[in-house]
């Protein structure tokens, strides 16, 4: 199937999404030009936080992998619209959307901006062929959600796929909401 181009200038195949850990191999080996780092607060070298990129725009947020909007230092409507601004301003561009685990935070900030975009639909099948373990994270696409005004659409999509929903409930049981705790370390 086909994915849909929005111009010349950009197609759906350029919006890459990776974990931390082959960010930077990503980065030079498809000629990523710009690149929206997602890290948790506190995260250390090598256990989460984001490197530093050479010769490549980056802009680097930070929140916690949670889905509980009463989490202070969770995603927020603030940093999901920096995030989504950062994708926009680049779209011209190959852009490489990273996270720690590259399946929960990212994917969500990734299926959103595609949404708008291209559709839900469109998006839903292009993040799972661009990363077919991921589980979106639930607070980010409802927050992209109501920033893009799809009224829920983008949110009951993503809860009725079936392989994202089993990826959530999976990920979620096993390590709960990431905060400054023990599980945070052993994802």
């Amino acid at each position: 199937m086909d994915m849909p181009q929005l111009s010349n200038k950009f197609n759906i195949n350029n919006i890459f999404v990776t974990s931390v850990y082959v960010a930077e191999e990503t980065v030079q080996n498809e000629k990523i030009q710009a690149v929206l780092s997602i890290e948790h607060p506190g995260a250390e070298e090598g256990k989460g936080k984001a490197p530093i990129m050479q010769n490549v725009t980056q802009k680097i947020l930070c929140f916690w992998d949670t889905e509980n909007p009463e989490i202070e230092e969770g995603p927020s409507h603030e940093t999901v619209q920096k995030g989504l601004d950062f994708i926009e301003a680049h779209k011209a561009e190959k852009i490489l959307i990273h996270c720690k685990a590259g399946k929960c935070r990212s994917v969500g900030m990734a299926l959103g901006w595609l949404a708008k975009e291209y559709g839900i639909e469109a998006a839903i099948t292009h993040i799972k062929k661009v990363s077919p373990k991921s589980a979106p994270n639930l607070l980010v696409v409802e927050i992209c959600d109501e920033i893009y005004g799809f009224e829920g659409a983008l949110t009951k999509a993503m809860l009725q796929d079936s392989d994202f929903t089993q990826r959530r409930i999976a990920i979620r049981s096993r390590i709960g909401d990431l905060r400054k705790s023990n599980a945070l370390e052993r994802r």
